[in-house]
């Protein structure tokens, strides 16, 4: 499974919002992973806003056909809602990862919260090393989120009266639960562009 057969999945639900749950069944479904699971913790979410542990358990004798492989994804409990639902859909998304893409030593950690800490324009891949081209893959793992929790179906329901100024950003993001500033991308213009190329990875 790849992240661009679960935006296709739930291009066309008409129903917010789309539960993180569901995303994690449909990942759980596909074999990917036997059990994830969403824990609250208490972090600094202006540093990190979630992370991701990934552990392979041994099953019991009773359920040979378990893979073993466990995902917790573990979220920052003083952000807002929206944002708890954009970080656990992103950093359940790594799972589908290639291993290439993943942090795994602690100094992996390290290198690339130091870098998504920067802004955005800082995190273009100049020096060419891998947690720089590790950390512009977090920052997509976001917009792959988003394309997965607002459908282009739903986008399309609301374009009109968005353009109309009936419908004001802070009302869409009450109705799919997604923080403002992506609420804003997708109501834009670049947005189908970017949808069609995240639907491609």
């Amino acid at each position: 499974m790849r992240v661009c057969d679960l935006i296709t999945a739930f291009a066309d639900r008409d129903i917010l919002p789309i539960k993180v749950a569901d995303v994690a069944r449909l990942i759980m479904e596909a074999g990917v992973e036997e059990e994830i699971c969403f824990i609250e913790v208490d972090i600094d979410t202006s540093i990190l806003r979630g992370f991701i542990v990934q552990t392979t358990e041994p099953r019991g004798l009773y359920d040979p056909d378990g893979n073993g492989r466990i995902s917790k994804i573990y979220y920052g409990h003083s952000q807002d809602f929206e944002w708890q639902r954009l970080v656990c859909c992103k950093e359940m998304l790594h799972v589908l990862d290639e291993s290439w893409q993943r942090a795994v030593t602690p100094e992996e950690v390290s290198g690339l919260v130091k870098k998504m800490a920067l802004p955005p324009r800082f995190l273009i891949p100049n020096d060419g090393t891998d947690d720089s081209k590790k950390a512009i893959f977090d920052r997509v793992g976001a917009l792959q989120a988003v394309a997965v929790l607002f459908p282009m179906a739903i986008r399309e329901l609301l374009l009109p009266k968005h353009q109309e100024g009936v419908l004001a950003d802070d009302e869409i993001v009450h109705i799919v639960g997604l923080p403002q500033v992506y609420v804003r991308l997708v109501m834009s213009e670049f947005w189908p562009a970017v949808h069609a190329a995240l639907s491609k990875f």
